[in-house]
């Protein structure tokens, strides 16, 4: 047997981290590896498997975006996992009792979700093999030097650690806050709003609250003010809430944000359509595209655009009974459309630019706005089909079709980052919106004054007050109620330190963010633009090169199992030789 130890460290901790230790552990086992394996995990908090997203002990109020059924730990491929798991649904039908087939079109907390996660960490941890023992480290990561083909970290805690052969680096989100709300230096300013309970609770009672972002993070923070202050929403006898306030609550919320668009909700309703029209994948079929040759708004855009307008005629037709028969292409599809509205006149024609760009008029008369436009969403998920809702939902089908283009390079870079500061937000405001009960739970909020859309596109922002061209407001708190995407400069210590800096390459994004260089498989590309082997990117740190990767998928953007078994078959081979 071989004596000498195999020394590896995950750093991040949560679902991803979880799926990487997953993989490792099914490869180690499906290849008799008898090499000794010391796993070594990093994580901030105690929540090894969920992080601070899913860590078990959030409020029960803290929803998930979609439903129970698209939440799993098994493994889609082999080599199956080292002992039973069970779905999300199926672990939470045991644990609650109640059926599955009722359970999977429902939304879950995220809570649940963390307890499901943190369960299955430490089942496997219960079936490890003999010689693979796992390190828990409460830490976070300030350096990573390399010392020939092996790596030495330094933690924040200075935990003594041995060279490490090998690497997954699953860190998600950094906190970071605009530059220039950072110069305004406001007293009262929380820059990262998890974890929820903890980061709101300072929040006086009836302040007045300004909040940058009007997306699930937004939401998220909306209620935390709220019902995280004892606030009660009440389910009255028409499907909808009203509020009853505690007094804890701030006295008024003005969200905001660039566009000042809210976000679309998302029914259980929304998750039964299927994709009908198909001019993207056609599109990308139809070319050999050389890298660095798309243009995404001039040569993509237009396309995403057909696809959605087909989703919405192809649902209504059918509301109609309209059959027009095939087409061939989106010249076809328009002839079918402009016989439909000769015959249905009443009816009015939809652009893509409904949802993009939907006439709010907003800071004007904003209660009757946002308040109408969030209502029209809620009514059309609570139907059986709704062509609106077939558009909304296109880009959860065209996304995987665009992932090819996107990480096969094919965008130019100056497009490439002009979808990732412009339409990668937008897209998912759109088609990954938060379930419909928390955006009923907005509206009662509007209904009582406490939430107000006054200011919510692009405002001026002062030390202590908020204003547009047509009122103003003094404020107590800002609070940036945003996901960053890519890194913070200054806050990513990580990948900004001295050492870190000759392993890891960056793009810069704007002045707060940069992305990391690596290859489409997760490996990270150094100072002398190679890609190192022995470390893989998984989730948030690959966003410069694969897109959409803050989903709990296992899937998709998948780079860690081929290292799992790239490592597993090294050792297995080490193993033979040894014996041989």
């Amino acid at each position: 047997m071989q004596t000498e130890t195999f020394h590896i460290g995950i750093v991040g901790f949560g679902p991803k981290g979880l799926y990487s230790f997953e993989r490792l552990l099914a490869y180690l086992n499906y290849f008799k590896v008898e090499t000794l394996v010391n796993i070594h995990l990093f994580n901030e908090s105690s929540s090894f498997g969920a992080g601070w997203v899913y860590h078990k002990y959030q409020p029960e109020y803290l929803l998930m975006n979609y439903p129970n059924q698209f939440i799993s730990l098994q493994p889609t491929s082999k080599p199956s996992a080292i002992c039973e798991v069970l779905s999300f649904s199926e672990w939470l039908s045991e644990k609650q009792k109640e059926s599955i087939i009722e359970l999977d079109p429902k939304v879950s907390s995220r809570k649940n979700v963390g307890a499901y996660l943190c369960f299955y960490f430490e089942k496997f941890c219960s079936c490890l093999p003999n010689n693979v023992s796992v390190y828990k480290h409460i830490t976070s990561i300030e350096d990573i030097k390399q010392k020939g083909d092996d790596f030495k970290l330094k933690t924040s805690t200075n935990v003594k650690l041995p060279l490490l052969n090998s690497i997954v680096i699953t860190t998600g989100h950094t906190p970071s806050i605009t530059s220039k709300e950072e110069l305004l230096n406001v007293p009262n300013n929380i820059p990262f709003v998890y974890p929820i309970e903890k980061k709101l609770s300072v929040v006086n009672p009836q302040s007045t609250v300004i909040l940058k972002g009007i997306g699930l993070t937004a939401i998220d923070a909306i209620l935390g003010l709220t019902e995280g202050k004892n606030g009660k929403f009440r389910l009255k006898s028409n499907n909808e809430y009203s509020y009853l306030k505690s007094g804890n609550e701030p006295k008024i919320i003005y969200p905001y944000s660039r566009s000042g668009i809210p976000i679309i909700p998302r029914g259980e309703n929304a998750l039964n359509y299927e994709q009908t029209s198909f001019f993207l994948k056609d599109f990308i079929a139809s070319q050999n595209f050389k890298p660095d040759s798309l243009d995404f708004e001039t040569d993509v855009l237009p396309i995403i655009k057909q696809d959605i307008i087909g989703e919405f005629y192809n649902t209504l037709f059918q509301l109609h009974n309209v059959s027009y028969g095939q087409y061939e292409d989106f010249n076809g599809l328009k002839k079918r459309i402009e016989k439909f509205h000769k015959e249905h006149p009443e009816i009015e024609k939809f652009e893509a630019e409904n949802l993009f760009a939907p006439t709010l008029a907003l800071n004007v008369a904003s209660f009757k706005n946002v308040y109408e436009f969030w209502s029209f969403w809620c009514l059309e998920n609570e139907k059986a089909k709704s062509p609106y809702v077939a558009a909304a939902s296109a880009w959860r089908y065209l996304s995987k079709d665009f992932n090819l283009l996107y990480s096969q390079q094919k965008l130019t870079k100056k497009s490439k980052q002009l979808f990732q500061t412009k339409y990668f937000g937008l897209f998912n405001k759109i088609s990954y919106g938060p379930p419909l009960v928390n955006i009923k739970k907005m509206l009662a909020l509007i209904e009582v004054n406490i939430l107000d859309f006054s200011f919510s596109e692009s405002p001026t922002i002062s030390e202590n007050t908020i204003s547009n061209s047509n009122q103003s407001s003094t404020y107590d708190w800002l609070i940036d109620a945003r996901l960053p995407r890519g890194f913070s400069n200054s806050k990513s210590v990580l990948f900004n330190s001295e050492n870190s800096a000759k392993l890891f390459t960056t793009t810069k994004v704007s002045n707060t963010t940069h992305e990391l260089h690596c290859t489409n498989t997760g490996h990270p590309i150094n100072k002398d633009g190679k890609p190192l082997k022995s470390i893989v990117l998984y989730g948030t740190p690959t966003e410069n090169i694969l897109f959409d990767n803050d989903t709990l998928s296992r899937t998709h953007n998948d780079t860690v199992s081929g290292w799992a078994k790239n490592i597993a078959k090294h050792l297995s081979v080490t193993t033979q030789l040894i014996s041989s």
